[in-house]
């Protein structure tokens, strides 16, 4: 008889790659129910750890956050402590900086599902100051649900790119709701109230790539002497620091000084992208065919140029997704056309 410790090692050896022809997803997703918890205070028990349901332990964070995000041990690690603080009511303001699609952003999302933590994420290139015309104000920012939430500015260094020679300078009234305090909003029919921020915390994220690309530039050197090599730095070769940021980027020196937690993510390789796409739980096409409850057909071949090309066109996870959801709806429509409805799964609810 087969004990349980030879079930599982068969298990694991007969597993099927999910870039297999004979794969299936696990389950097809209910996108009504899923929506439904997403909109409720319901967590999503797929990705959601026994241990994350009582106290909140900051590496027990960290390990799911692992399950779902590539890479970024360090950038995990901080978010990891920063909620753990705020959950103990250690109030905090974190600033996050790195290429776009390595993970900033979705690693709150996946926080969104695993705490009953209230955080909000909030597009700030579509924020206007106060006095000025625009459908989003600085103060919308900090209309929660609840008193003590973490709200997310993603999108900051759009920010300082907007008050480059202007007077208007958002980043003012930012100051004031990330010092913490009484701040008067404006409700939906124009009725003023007041809101505390002093038990908010504050993150702020953007990959500052133009700020980056100007600085590479003007390091840039051509090499003096014969035989010299040209010296010609790379966009996030090197973390960026606040005092960079201030006297290059624009931030103001009094929200620096508001900022406890500085980190960043790391750019991905052309190798990083493919143990990426090939990684079961941190895969792209894992999630999308969940969501669709579709199993697409490629080949491990041309799942890895798909990661090549991702990588060369420097739109990072985003532009791998992209490529991937364009793939499954043309052979969803196909399927469909031709009768066969090949790949598609049973409801298993």
């Amino acid at each position: 008889m087969m004990n349980k410790d030879n079930m599982r090692h068969k298990s694991r050896a007969t597993a099927v790659p999910f870039y297999s022809k004979n794969y299936k997803p696990s389950k097809l997703v209910d996108l009504d129910a899923l929506a439904s918890r997403h909109s409720l205070t319901e967590p999503d028990t797929t990705i959601v750890p026994d241990m994350l349901m009582g106290s909140m332990n900051p590496y027990s964070v960290y390990m799911a956050l692992r399950e779902h995000i590539y890479k970024q041990d360090r950038y995990l690690k901080d978010l990891s402590m920063f909620c753990y603080n705020h959950s103990r009511g250690i109030r905090q303001t974190m600033l996050v900086t790195g290429p776009s699609g390595c993970g900033k952003t979705e690693a709150l999302r996946c926080l969104q599902e695993m705490t009953d933590i209230e955080i909000k994420i909030c597009d700030g290139s579509l924020v206007s100051k106060q006095s000025y015309k625009g459908d989003y104000k600085v103060t919308d920012l900090i209309k929660a649900k609840t008193a003590r939430p973490i709200i997310v500015i993603d999108e900051f260094d759009k920010i300082l790119l907007a008050e480059r020679g202007s007077e208007v300078l958002i980043q003012g009234e930012l100051l004031k709701i990330v010092e913490g305090g009484s701040v008067q909003v404006t409700g939906e029919s124009n009725e003023k109230y007041d809101i505390d921020t002093s038990q908010m915390s504050f993150i702020l994220i953007g990959s500052f790539q133009q700020f980056e690309q100007e600085r590479c530039d003007k390091n840039k050197c051509s090499g003096l002497g014969f035989d010299a090599a040209a010296v010609e730095p790379k966009p996030f070769e090197n973390d960026l620091t606040l005092e960079m940021l201030v006297k290059s980027a624009g931030l103001f020196p009094e929200l620096a000084g508001r900022i406890m937690y500085l980190t960043s993510v790391e750019p991905f390789s052309k190798q990083d992208f493919e143990k990426l796409v090939f990684n079961k739980s941190t895969s792209p096409l894992t999630k999308i065919e969940k969501i669709y409850g579709h199993k697409l057909k490629i080949s491990k071949s041309k799942l890895k140029e798909l990661a090549d090309d991702a990588y060369d066109e420097a739109l990072g996870i985003r532009g791998l997704t992209n490529k991937l959801i364009n793939l499954l709806n043309n052979q969803i429509f196909d399927d469909f056309q031709s009768g066969k409805e090949y790949g598609f799964l049973e409801d298993v609810f």
